[in-house]
């Protein structure tokens, strides 16, 4: 069988593009991190022989990871880190079986006994709260606030609204003007993408419904913003007009003003 040299190379460039698209864009930043971190360890330790890895450094890098961290579930990601590493290179994995490395890894959850403080959940008293320190009037806070309502009565994670970055906007994930359809009182919002749906095998619809009368109707506040940030069926369902450009509000942008409301309104 002969093979065409050029034909060759672009299927192997192609089958590489295949496998790297395997994780999403932040998995595969996680694991470069924690790559890193692998061969930071392996320098300063002056370990020549770092892949396959044996069982003896990766008990000592367990224990030198429960040095700098304070979570055992990431001490443990970034070890499963160096496994991955192993498979995507054709190395066994028989050392993370060994006894030692099971053990020091069981001995991680007693070593960090750390529980995540997690952040105080929006209540319809807060949102009320924070709306006293908006203005729906300013294109801006009205586009905020619709924002909060959509996230909050939608129960949307922050990927599906916004980007977090302008860059990185991407409208197969984001919300678009055109995803957000008034029909007859109700918004119908077109769900494309989310962290369990990450190719877009199915969508669906989600209404929501008006609260007539109450200052937290998500359809009163998604018109507001429409009426004093108008937009076309491709931009963002939520953006900001800076020097006349069009920008989408970032993840960034988000949190500040969240952060800066809560603070206000002594939640912080």
């Amino acid at each position: 069988m002969v093979i065409v040299s050029g034909l060759w190379a672009q299927v192997v460039v192609d089958g590489r593009e295949l496998m790297a698209n395997a994780f999403a864009p932040g998995t595969w930043v996680n694991l470069q991190t924690q790559w890193r971190k692998f061969t930071a360890f392996c320098e300063y330790c002056n370990i020549s022989q770092r892949l396959p890895v044996r069982a003896d450094v990766l008990v000592a890098y367990t224990a030198w990871l429960c040095k700098i961290m304070v979570s055992q579930h990431t001490v443990k990601n970034y070890v499963n880190g160096i496994k991955v590493l192993h498979l995507l290179q054709g190395h066994k994995v028989t050392g993370f079986e060994d006894i030692t490395v099971k053990l020091a890894l069981k001995g991680v959850a007693r070593t960090l006994r750390h529980t995540t403080k997690q952040a105080t959940a929006i209540t319809p008293e807060i949102l009320l709260s924070m709306l006293e320190y908006l203005d729906l009037t300013v294109q801006l806070d009205a586009t905020y606030w619709a924002l909060f309502l959509l996230s909050f009565f939608l129960f949307m994670r922050k990927s599906n609204v916004v980007p977090t970055s302008l860059k990185s906007f991407d409208e197969s994930k984001q919300l678009l003007r055109g995803d957000v359809i008034g029909r007859e009182g109700v918004l119908v919002v077109r769900s494309k993408w989310s962290k369990t749906n990450q190719h877009g095998e199915r969508s669906g619809s989600l209404p929501l419904l008006p609260i007539n009368g109450s200052p937290l109707c998500p359809v009163t506040a998604y018109n507001n913003m429409c009426a004093l940030v108008p937009g076309e069926q491709g931009d963002p369902a939520f953006f900001h007009i800076k020097g006349g450009v069009r920008r989408p509000v970032t993840y960034s942008m988000f949190q500040r003003k969240i952060k800066t409301l809560a603070q206000a309104i002594g939640c912080f």
